[in-house]
């Protein structure tokens, strides 16, 4: 039987912003986004030194296509990672859009280009597309789920074997708490992972960043 998982896949725009035209966007405060200038804090949230920011996430946006049911109702999640994209810092708040100010800090990091999430969709994902067929055989595709963003699902890593990935997959503890796909990093994958435990008690601060690419 085809193995399925429910992910919840994050429509990225096509236009990007950066910090010389992110002004021109007209940014909403407190929208679920993509890395770029801009972040929406509440005052009790300040942006960590050393680090610059990765996303935005609105759990109110997010929420009514969580199928597993893991994640806040309300409030949002940040993420911020430093410049290897080995390390970072996930916040969350349960507070909401009004109460946020909205801090700028220019920076030339991997995410120094910013998208918005225009839509948000409840979709499957399927173990049978970690796989190609070459000359009629069937063969692991060490590069196949890194074009797109998502919560939950199948971990991505190009310089993982299938063992690993499989491995991963049978640990029912860790969950993919965001993967930034091509469409928002330009090359390569950035996968943030969190324990299943640990998210159940809103615990973000044993978080694991990764980035690879080929």
């Amino acid at each position: 039987m085809e193995k399925c998982y429910d992910i919840i896949k994050l429509v990225l725009s096509e236009e990007d912003y950066d910090g010389d035209n992110y002004l021109e966007f007209n940014i909403p405060i407190g929208c679920s986004r993509i890395g770029g200038q801009v972040v929406d804090l509440p005052d009790d949230i300040s942006y960590p030194d050393d680090f610059y920011f990765m996303a935005q996430l609105n759990c109110a946006e997010i929420k009514p296509f969580d199928k597993i049911g893991l994640l806040p109702e309300n409030g949002f999640l940040y993420f911020f990672t430093n410049d290897e994209i080995d390390g970072g810092h996930v916040f969350y708040t349960p507070k909401s859009k009004e109460s946020l100010h909205r801090v700028t800090k220019i920076h030339d990091g991997v995410y120094y280009y910013g998208k918005i999430i225009e839509k948000i969709q409840t979709e499957t994902e399927k173990l049978s597309s970690r796989y190609e067929i070459n000359d009629g055989a069937t063969e692991w595709s060490s590069w196949a789920g890194q074009e797109f963003s998502k919560i939950y699902g199948i971990y991505t890593n190009c310089n993982a074997s299938e063992k690993e990935i499989l491995q991963f997959i049978d640990d029912k503890n860790k969950i993919i708490l965001l993967q930034i796909g091509s469409d928002g990093s330009g090359e390569g994958c950035s996968s943030i992972i969190i324990n299943k435990t640990d998210l159940k008690k809103m615990d973000f601060s044993k978080c694991i960043f990764e980035h690879n690419q080929s």
